[in-house]
């Protein structure tokens, strides 16, 4: 269930429309790469019915889309406001595609109006509660603004879908660490990070910044 990254082109940017099955992020950085975070967990059927399947307005993803991706751009290039206020419209437009107020948030980080951008991946994750794209980019938020138990809570509920999600696990001991400086389940998470992923730079930095265990 890790978080994944794929190359893709301007326009095979996949956005989905409908409210509760959005799976793909935004354009990472100016080279069209886009962040893709799990799908919540389908819906269940009893057993002999026909599954759920939620129609793709295929005319509205492509909308959203283009919309967004242009939204990024304009945000790239330094127009935050304007960025903010395309995807605003969008979003008018389309109220139930989760993806474009995620976008907004990112629009907003990406400008460094952090503090911001919380109540956009706050709305995100309320109606995708098991994306954890959109989990670990609110407590990433919540850490980097200062509200290191709100992160805390947050990162632990990411980790409860996804154990091994390194970058979850070395943001949670940062949360703790700020909270604790003795915290020893600070130490533990990122300790368990590089068992995971021994070349984290970032892992690799914070236990050196903690210094050696206290006995």
């Amino acid at each position: 269930m890790q978080a994944l990254r794929i190359a893709c082109v301007a326009s095979s940017v996949c956005l989905m429309a409908s409210g509760c099955s959005t799976r793909v992020g935004v354009p990472d950085s100016a080279s069209n790469h886009v962040t893709v975070g799990a799908s919540p967990a389908p819906k269940q059927q009893s057993s002999g019915a026909a599954p759920l399947v939620e129609p793709v307005d295929l005319e509205a993803e492509e909308a959203i889309s283009k919309g967004s991706l242009e939204a990024w751009r304009k945000g790239l290039a330094g127009d935050i406001d304007g960025a903010v206020k395309q995807l605003e419209d969008l979003n008018k437009k389309y109220p139930k595609a989760i993806t474009v107020r995620f976008m907004i948030g990112q629009v907003l980080e990406r400008g460094g109006r952090k503090a911001e951008a919380v109540k956009y991946y706050r709305d995100a994750v309320r109606q995708s509660q098991f994306n954890l794209m959109y989990l670990f980019k609110l407590a990433e938020s919540l850490r980097t603004t200062g509200d290191s138990k709100g992160a805390v809570r947050t990162y632990k509920d990411l980790l409860a879908l996804d154990p091994n999600f390194v970058p979850a696990k070395i943001g949670l001991a940062k949360s703790l660490w700020q909270l604790d400086k003795n915290s020893p389940e600070a130490r533990t998470q990122v300790e368990e990070s590089l068992a995971l992923d021994p070349k984290n730079q970032d892992a690799q930095s914070f236990i050196t910044e903690m210094g050696p265990a206290k006995r």
